[in-house]
């Protein structure tokens, strides 16, 4: 028998052992796995977790409200305290103290029985504009004051 007839059926071994990936021994068993499959027998590896990522939502700014006189035309028609009028001052959302600016010479204001009240007294005759504010120096809508007096001539 020839030699070659002998080697041809060991080569055509050789040739499919190769193929199905058997490494001959000391290479650790062939080519490595591509990712997401498995060994037979394998386990399968530890899938990470997601941690869900919070977004801050910005808090809006508030939106100062109007300051409110009330009422917002005083006429008085004489000075001293028997003609005092209360003042009422609101905000919506405020709580907080008003100031007052204006009317200097004409008018007195003093603070109320609460934080929004105020009594103005007119202590001459003129016309002038008094605003509030609160602590932040919001601005109310102005207070037109007119203070006349009746004088009678003769009797």
């Amino acid at each position: 028998m020839d030699m070659r007839t002998n080697i041809r059926p060991l080569l055509i071994l050789v040739a499919l052992a190769v193929m199905v990936g058997c490494g001959g021994g000391g290479g650790g068993g062939g080519s490595p796995q591509p990712p997401g499959i498995l060994p037979i027998g394998g386990t399968n590896p530890p899938v990470p977790t997601a941690t869900p990522v919070q977004t801050p939502v910005p808090t809006p700014t508030p939106t100062p409200q109007p300051i409110s006189p009330n009422p917002q035309v005083v006429n008085f028609t004489g000075t001293g305290a028997a003609s005092a009028q209360p003042i009422q001052v609101t905000e919506a959302g405020y709580s907080g103290t008003f100031t007052w600016s204006g009317c200097a010479g004409v008018l007195t204001i003093v603070a109320g029985a609460t934080p929004t009240t105020f009594v103005a007294t007119p202590v001459a005759p003129g016309n002038c504009i008094v605003n509030f504010a609160d602590a932040s120096g919001n601005l109310s809508y102005p207070m037109y004051v007119t203070v006349t007096t009746l004088t009678v001539y003769g009797t």
